[in-house]
Formats: C-alpha cells, structure tokens, sequence
C-alpha cells in the first residue's frame, strides 16, 4: 500500500490509491455523525482513479511515534488501550474493523498530550486479521536486548492471531506483564538487599549494625537518597562512612538489576521452548545481537554544534534533550525533528513532519519518505549542515 503525503497551508493529508465504493450503511452513518476516532476524509477522482485524502494536521503516524517514543511497555498499555476504545467507537456506529487500515503508517496519535488515536477508514482494506501490521513492526523494531519488551512483543503478535482475540485480553496481558515485573523487582529487591548490602561491607563491625530496608519513601520533607529509592539509614553518620555506604548501595543496584534481567531472559528461553516458531515469526531469524555498522554525522557549519557518532538502531535529531540523540540548538529545529535508522548494516534519512524540513542533498525530504545513506552526503537539519560518513 503506497502512502503518500501532501501539505496545505493550514492542513497535512495522507492519500491512498483505492476503487469507488459504494454508498451504504458505512458511508450513511458517516455522513451523519461526527466519528471521533476516524480521520476526517473525502475522496477525489483523479486519472480516472480514487483517492482518498486525510486530514491528519496536528497528528504524527504510530511508526513516528514509536521512533520519537521508543518501544517499551508503558507506551504499549497507551497505545492498545487507545485502540480498544477507537475500535469500541467505530463499532458503535456499525464501521467494520476489517474496513480500517491498521498500519504503523495509517494510525495516527493526536500530538496534543497524546490524546487519542485516529483510525484510517479505507473501504478496501478487507484484514481479517487488522492488527497484524501492528504486531509484525513490533516485534521486529522493539530493542531485542531488551527481554521484558521483546517477551511482551511476541506475546501480542501470538495473541493478535488467535481468532476472535479481544483488546481487552492484549490489554490484560500488557498489565499483567507490568505487574510481574514489579513484583520480581520488589522481590529481589526484598531478598537481595540486606544479604548484598552485609556480605559485601568491609568493615566486621558492619555487620552488627541496624539496616533498615526498604522503605519507599514519597515524603519530601524527610531525608532520602532521591525520590522513589529504596532507603538505607545506618547509625553511623559520619561522612566517610556515608560515602562508603553509597558506593555499596550503588554497587547493589548493578546486582538487582543484572538478577532481573537474568530472570527476565529465563522465562523469554522457556517461551522460546514452548513456541519455538516465535524465533522466526518474519521468515528471517531476529538477530539481537548489536549492529557493528557505525555512522558520523560532521558538522560543517559554525555554530558551535557537535558531531555525533551514530551507533544505535534508531538515532534520533531534535530539539527535546530527553529524547533527542541529538541534540540541535537552532531555533528552526523541532522538538523531534528527523530519524536516521540502522538497518542491515545501512543508514536511512527521514523527516519526522517537521516545519523547515530535513535536506539530503540538497533536496527537501517528503513526509514519510526513507532516503539511503551514503559516504560523504550532505544532510541538512532546518537550518544546521552535517556531513555524513
């Protein structure tokens, strides 16, 4: 399926090539009431062909949100939630789910505080199966180092399958998911702290002191670490021995989290047993290993920006310092501006709908479109000139 993107002065459409449809009972109750979780459409004859147009201004597509975002299983409860309740106002008013065209690139979430999802009605969409485009960029885009994600990833491409699956029991699984996580984290946390935080204390008489753990403090008045950490009060306060108290506390942090993940890829291996297809679900083995291919974005302007290695899958330009990779200080750079993806070993360009655009030699990018990368290409942020190598 092509999809292509064209700007208005105040407006942004995506445009699909389809057939005529028929008037009917979809169309009726269209016509009629204002759906929220469509996206607002008409269509239009062009070289004796259809095109439908939506108006997606003020929105950003699943895939660029999920570039923007990353894939972790916070986002995923969001994003299956706002689906459930989009598809519940869909068949409210009698609209098909097989009629809407459930891709990465045909979702679109609000940008306002994330406040919805708008659905892509096209009449000759006839998925049985309507969220598998979904699942399959899922499991192939989520970080595979990353077990939790990839363990919930190919448990909702699983379920997606399952005729008659409902986004309740996707939502329910996403939960449940959470819920285990914290209670292994809370439990290792549990039995792991006193024993870790003594048998690696130097000091004999260490031993014999009153540690109190954990205690999960939110009260701001009271002394603490940093909010929402585990507390650790020793009688001594001398400051030497706070500081060496830190160093152990630390220390056990790196031990809690490596018994999580531990435990995380334990139950990943007994899934792996038991569906042995989730290996290979795309026809091709997911390799999780990291990438060797590494890119350098030069800076050639004089500004005063930095260069970048690019080492990671997706690199992402902009002007949020949480989120960006890069961070771009020009006042004509957006909040998250444009994307370089790592894929078997090559870069791809593409500008994330931003206002003054993404340039590869030259040449202003197109919503949506991927540009390959090569040695010595000139790319353009706005206004901020790098070379590629």
């Amino acid at each position: 399926m092509k999809v292509q993107y064209q700007k208005g002065k105040n407006k942004r459409f995506m445009i699909l090539d389809g057939d005529k449809y028929p008037e009917n009972y979809e169309t009726e109750m269209m016509k009629e009431n204002n759906i929220g979780a469509l996206l607002p459409f008409y269509s239009v004859e062009k070289d004796g062909k259809i095109q439908y147009w939506y108006d997606i201004t003020g929105q950003r597509s699943l895939e660029e949100y999920l570039l923007q975002e990353g894939i972790n299983i916070e986002i995923l409860y969001k994003i299956f939630l706002y689906l459930k309740l989009a598809v519940e106002e869909i068949q409210d008013y009698l609209i098909s789910e097989e009629h809407i065209l459930m891709q990465p690139d045909t979702v679109f979430i609000k940008k306002e505080n994330d406040s919805g999802i708008g659905l892509c009605f096209f009449p000759q969409n006839n998925n049985e199966i309507a969220l598998l485009p979904i699942g399959e960029y899922l499991i192939n885009n989520a970080d595979h180092r990353n077990k939790e994600v990839t363990f919930i990833c190919y448990k909702l491409y699983e379920m997606i399958q399952e005729p008659g699956f409902l986004y309740s029991e996707l939502i329910s699984e996403i939960k449940d998911q959470i819920d285990k996580t914290e209670k292994i984290e809370d439990k290792i946390m549990r039995n792991t702290f006193s024993a870790e935080m003594i048998e690696m204390s130097t000091d004999p008489l260490e031993k014999n002191k009153k540690v109190i753990i954990p205690e999960y403090d939110n009260d701001i008045n009271n002394e603490k670490e940093s909010a929402g950490i585990y507390k650790v009060r020793y009688d001594d306060k001398n400051d030497q021995k706070k500081n060496e108290k830190r160093d152990i506390f630390m220390k056990t942090i790196k031990v809690i989290k490596r018994k999580i993940n531990e435990k995380i890829e334990m139950i990943l291996d007994k899934v792996y047993e038991i569906f042995p297809q989730l290996r290979d679900i795309t026809g091709k083995k997911l390799d999780t290993k990291k990438d060797e291919a590494v890119g350098r974005l030069i800076y050639e302007g004089n500004s005063g920006e930095s260069d970048y290695c690019i080492d990671q899958k997706a690199f992402k330009i902009g002007k949020d310092k949480k989120r960006s990779d890069a961070f771009l200080h020009s006042q004509k750079i957006n909040r998250a501006h444009s994307v370089i993806e790592r894929k078997n070993g090559r870069f791809y360009l593409k500008d994330l709908n931003s206002k003054s655009g993404t340039y590869h030699n030259g040449r202003r990018l197109e919503h949506g479109e991927y540009v390959k990368l090569e040695e010595m290409d000139t790319i353009s942020f706005a206004d901020v000139p790098y070379r590629f190598a």
